[in-house]
């Protein structure tokens, strides 16, 4: 089950934006949701280099540790995203994962100020990501579009640029999404 809109589901809704920020990245894009304290990827269009960051289907990843579901908890209302931070059991998977509920809320709050959030290999070692929320009609944030790629080609200096082009693709996405 993928969160569905007036007349388009999620998946639907997302793959003009995907295409679109694709061609403009070249890295791997991704539409996901949250299910409990998971971050679910429910569509991917591949990076067109030929190394490149990929995950099937339905693969599961702690929210905690990726853009994408860090981008939806930023914008959860404030007493669900408090529950749902106090669900979550951290666990360190590189040297730079966020691994206490401090650290994680002030990463929160700076996600909820910018529009998008960053994965700085937090999940994957050598794997950035950028992601920017996807909310419905009612502004509840109902999944997460994100790029995925290399740390050496997705580069610190260009994420408030990258940051900005996955927030485009996400109001394109809420406006679909919406109708």
């Amino acid at each position: 089950g993928q969160p569905q809109g007036r007349e388009h589901g999620l998946v639907e809704a997302s793959l003009p934006a995907m295409r679109g920020l694709q061609k403009a990245t070249g890295e791997t894009t991704q539409i996901c949701c949250l299910v409990e304290v998971e971050n679910v990827i429910l569509n991917q269009l591949s990076s067109r280099h030929p190394f490149k960051y990929s995950a099937e289907l339905g693969a599961r990843c702690p929210a905690y540790s990726c853009a994408p579901g860090k981008a939806i908890i930023a914008n959860l209302p404030d007493e669900d995203r408090e529950e749902l931070v106090s669900r979550i059991r951290f666990k360190r998977f590189t040297p730079t994962t966020i691994t206490n509920r401090r650290s994680f809320r002030e990463e929160l709050t700076k996600i909820a100020a910018c529009g998008y959030a960053l994965d700085r290999a937090e999940g994957l070692e050598g794997i950035h990501c950028v992601a920017a929320p996807v909310s419905d009609r009612h502004g509840y944030p109902v999944g997460a579009i994100t790029i995925a790629g290399p740390a050496s080609r997705i580069l610190e200096s260009e994420f408030e640029q990258l940051g900005n082009l996955v927030a485009e693709a996400a109001s394109k996405i809420e406006f679909e999404y919406g109708q």
